[in-house]
């Protein structure tokens, strides 16, 4: 997780910190998302505790769950700006999602009304979270009702650009049918590059998509002068 420039490097990184044993027996590790200002060697700069474990983030009532890889997902401009989704503990049996922009802006809570929608968002674990170097940023988001088929949606500054059911960008005939989980890119423009399905039940096609297809799935590319196939 981390954003190269000429000047530095800005690297997120999820870390164990060790606590001495206490009357014999061993404490569980507390666990921090730091982040690192590198130069353009590598030499730390600066080193940051952005979030430690346990932490209530702004807004809320009640600690995250866990600062894991399995549940935390964030990202880092160049401006030292980050983007990052968690979990927090469980409340009245429902695990409740946030997505934050820094450690102060609550951008997308699991439970509260969706964009444009009427359903509200279902739970953001380990949702694909991004951020440019324009200070914009893009998720994919889950509704609930689980059973519709306009359940996931992509999301920029706080608008839907794309939802399952819609149009391929460049087929109009063709409707996305699936969002992978993978994570998505926001370029310095404010293009979205997203992993999708499309195509009838049992004729499905996957690909990676930025208004044009950039591959897909059985098909083949060149990387590095070798030629690759395509993951499906």
């Amino acid at each position: 997780m981390y954003t190269k420039s000429t000047l530095r490097f800005g690297v997120l990184v999820i870390a164990s910190t060790l606590h001495t044993a206490i009357q014999g027996k061993a404490q569980d590790f507390p666990v921090v998302l730091n982040r690192y200002d590198l130069d353009a060697v590598g030499k730390v700069l600066v080193e940051d505790i952005l979030i430690p474990e346990p932490n209530i983030p702004v807004g809320q009532t009640v600690e995250l769950n866990a600062i894991s890889p399995g549940e935390t997902r964030a990202e880092i401009n160049e401006s030292g700006e980050f983007i990052w989704c968690d979990m927090l503990k469980p409340a009245a049996g429902a695990e409740d999602g946030i997505v934050y922009h820094n450690l102060d802006t609550m951008i997308w809570q699991s439970a509260t009304p969706s964009i444009g929608a009427g359903r509200d968002w279902r739970d953001f674990n380990s949702a694909p979270v991004t951020l440019n170097n324009s200070g914009s940023w893009a998720a994919l988001l889950h509704l609930d009702a689980s059973g519709l088929s306009d359940q996931a949606r992509i999301a920029v500054d706080g608008s839907v650009v794309l939802q399952e059911g819609d149009a391929l960008p460049f087929n109009p005939l063709e409707n996305i049918t699936s969002f992978s989980n993978l994570p998505v890119c926001l370029s310095y423009t404010g293009e979205v590059a997203y992993y999708a399905g499309w195509g009838s039940p049992g004729n499905q096609d996957k690909g990676l998509l930025c208004d044009q297809p950039m591959g897909q799935s059985g098909a083949t590319a060149t990387a590095s002068g070798e030629t690759v196939d395509l993951i499906a």
